[in-house]
């Protein structure tokens, strides 16, 4: 089961798909504290979340009629069955971006022949001297007070 904190359709405010409608999944907990974090909510012990499957959250989607589908947090990669939410979400034609905080492995999913796109947050860029990476500023904080939720 995936343990998610809030789901919600929205403008998306950063990564690949920047500007383009989408549906939310965001998960509940995280590994980091980071102190720009703008939903430190969601990694709270005492955060509210359900209980779903794969299947579930692929029904929801795509009864949204939405095909961008992101997946957030908290940290998303502590979900053990992202990989599982991927693979059912793309194989009903759905685009997947996963924004992560760069603490964990990619590797299980940026391996596949048919991957999720990463946003992935702002960490040691220029002194890993990181090319065919895209520094970009989050859009929803300009459109949206910053600490409003489910937007």
């Amino acid at each position: 089961m995936l343990s998610v904190a809030e789901m919600f359709i929205s403008i998306n405010g950063e990564g690949a798909h920047a500007g383009e409608l989408a549906f939310f999944i965001r998960f509940k907990g995280c590994n980091l504290c980071c102190t720009y974090c703008d939903t430190c909510w969601a990694n709270l012990p005492d955060t509210p979340a359900v209980p779903y499957s794969a299947e579930e959250l692929t029904q929801k989607v795509q009864a949204s009629g939405i095909r961008n589908v992101t997946l957030t947090g908290g940290e998303p990669l502590l979900q053990e069955k992202l990989p599982l939410l991927t693979d059912r979400l793309m194989a009903v034609g759905c685009r997947v971006e996963i924004e992560t905080n760069g603490s964990l492995s990619l590797s299980a999913l940026a391996q596949r022949s048919a991957r999720p796109v990463f946003t992935m947050d702002y960490k040691f860029m220029k002194e890993r001297q990181l090319n065919d990476v895209r520094l970009q500023l989050q859009l929803h904080k300009f459109i949206w007070d910053p600490q409003k939720r489910a937007v």
